[in-house]
């Protein structure tokens, strides 16, 4: 696997800092943080705690070229609206080309739903990623989010041990996943992941810090590679954001 640019170090553990939930949950996600509505917020964060990279989607990504060069940026390449009901499809939207060389990506990420109706087309477009990737000499990193009619339950230990299979069989570095609820069931969605590295989906935020550091503990002692967090950093006021990412830095890189 080629991860050297994001895993310097050679230790296999990841810390991102999510920021694409613009486009996939609208404003109302930075209602209760209004000065988060400017990925300046995310990146000045990064920038100071040390985030192994920042997610970002091609808009945010482009107005902030300039900004803290050192922050390396994950470009998301695929994304949809949370405004259409039913079973989703996230489209392509910025090619791995540009990603790489206009946005300055040295990762690239690209959501799955499995279960959906149009889950063929949306792996038919990672796997493609995954060779254009692989080409640029950049990790592929999926969320893999088990989705639609046919799924009742997307935590369920089973389910998301499958989505991080699935994020293997297409050829994926880095499979992000949601808590599949015990440090034992997370433990096989590891293993089932093979030799593709998996990292947790912060999810919503919680009031409490302590409720979602006490996961990621769970999820390194599992044998997850680390956390893929957003919402659980930056819907909190600067100084609340700054202390939690320590805490999510300091288990990550332990």
């Amino acid at each position: 696997m080629h991860l050297e640019r994001i895993d310097p170090d050679g230790r296999g553990r990841f810390a991102f800092l999510a920021y694409d939930q613009g486009l996939e949950h609208g404003p109302e996600d930075f209602r209760g943080n209004p000065e988060a509505l400017s990925p300046r917020f995310v990146l000045d964060l990064a920038h100071a705690h040390g985030y192994t990279a920042v997610v970002l989607q091609q808009g945010p990504a482009l107005a902030t070229r300039d900004l803290h060069p050192d922050v390396l940026r994950l470009i998301k390449l695929n994304g949809k609206a949370g405004i259409a009901k039913g079973d989703p499809y996230s489209p392509l939207l910025c090619p791995v080309e540009y990603a790489v060389k206009a946005l300055r990506a040295v990762a690239v990420g690209y959501t799955l739903y499995p279960g959906s109706e149009h889950e063929g087309r949306m792996f038919a477009e990672f796997a493609e990623v995954v060779r254009q990737a692989q080409a640029f000499g950049v990790p592929a990193v999926a969320w893999v989010y088990p989705r639609g009619k046919a799924v009742q339950n997307d935590t369920a230990p089973e389910v998301v041990a499958y989505a991080a299979r699935i994020a293997y069989e297409l050829g994926a570095d880095i499979a992000k996943v949601k808590w599949s609820g015990t440090l034992d069931s997370f433990r096989w969605v590891c293993e089932s992941a093979a030799d593709t590295k998996v990292v947790l989906s912060g999810g919503v935020l919680t009031e409490d810090p302590r409720e979602f550091l006490d996961v990621v503990d769970k999820v390194m002692k599992a044998g997850g590679a680390g956390v893929a967090v957003g919402r659980n950093v930056w819907q909190r006021p600067r100084a609340d954001a700054a202390a939690i990412s320590r805490e999510i830095i300091a288990r990550v890189r332990a």
